[in-house]
């Protein structure tokens, strides 16, 4: 009996092991132009979580496939359990939906920064003066959901940032609120107007992290934790390369 038991011991522990070392893991990632923190190009996923989640694939011998999707889908693809990890995530977003399920979160991937960013002009203005605040449709805008609630603001959701920049830039909407790292890129590099939208820090704003998510893989998140803080000069080395700093 004794030696069943170890034998039957040795299995789980082999087995667990499988899971840790070679695994194909699905990745859910936001079907965005998120730079510097992520974008597809050609249909490549590419920027700093990219080379952040390949060096750990590879250091763990991983194979990593990467899955983009609309904001709303890779949310509704976690609960349903056709991807393996989230990224980004948080603890904070989509409370509402998570209907008491046990979700398992990594250490911080990368620090943001949300605010609203508008006109020079209308920097100081109360929030309630901006009247219509732009967001990314699907994304939680932590720091006004109360203002919202309380009728003082109005939000309106756009698909594309872009979209949602040149909407603030003209007066269409008060302000955009938007990762402010995300905006700058942007601007500047898509848009051409650097300085036509600047973050009013006096606005509700946050500062938080991105982290990854899952609802089955929970050794997974575990590994991935052990993986940064064991190499955390590359992971701080990344940042200063896609020029994301802690605010």
């Amino acid at each position: 009996m004794r030696a069943k038991l170890i034998s039957v011991g040795l299995c789980l522990l082999l087995s667990y092991a499988t899971t840790l070392r070679g695994a194909h893991l699905v990745m859910g990632v936001e079907d965005l132009p998120y730079l510097p923190y992520y974008a597809l190009q050609d249909g490549e996923y590419i920027g700093y979580s990219r080379e952040l989640f390949d060096a750990f694939a590879r250091d763990r011998g991983h194979t990593l496939e990467y899955r983009p999707l609309p904001v709303e889908r890779l949310f509704l693809s976690l609960l349903n359990g056709d991807i393996d990890l989230k990224y980004p995530d948080s603890p904070d977003w989509r409370r509402e939906l998570k209907d008491g399920r046990e979700f398992h979160y990594s250490r911080a991937v990368a620090p943001y920064r949300d605010g609203i960013m508008v006109r020079p002009e209308r920097l100081g203005a109360s929030l309630a003066a901006l009247h219509i605040i732009g967001t990314i449709r699907g994304f939680t805008p932590g720091p006004l959901l109360e203002p919202i609630r309380q009728g003082r603001i109005t939000l309106t959701e756009n698909n594309s940032i872009p979209g949602l920049l040149r909407q603030a830039i003209a007066g269409r909407v008060g302000g955009a609120y938007i990762n402010v790292a995300v905006a700058h890129f942007q601007l500047q590099g898509v848009l051409g107007q650097e300085r036509a939208l600047v973050l009013d820090t006096q606005l509700p704003h946050t500062h938080s992290s991105y982290v990854v998510s899952t609802t089955r893989r929970p050794q997974l998140v575990h590994e991935l934790d052990t993986w940064l803080e064991q190499h955390s000069t590359l992971v701080i080395g990344l940042r200063h390369k896609w020029g994301i700093e802690e605010e």
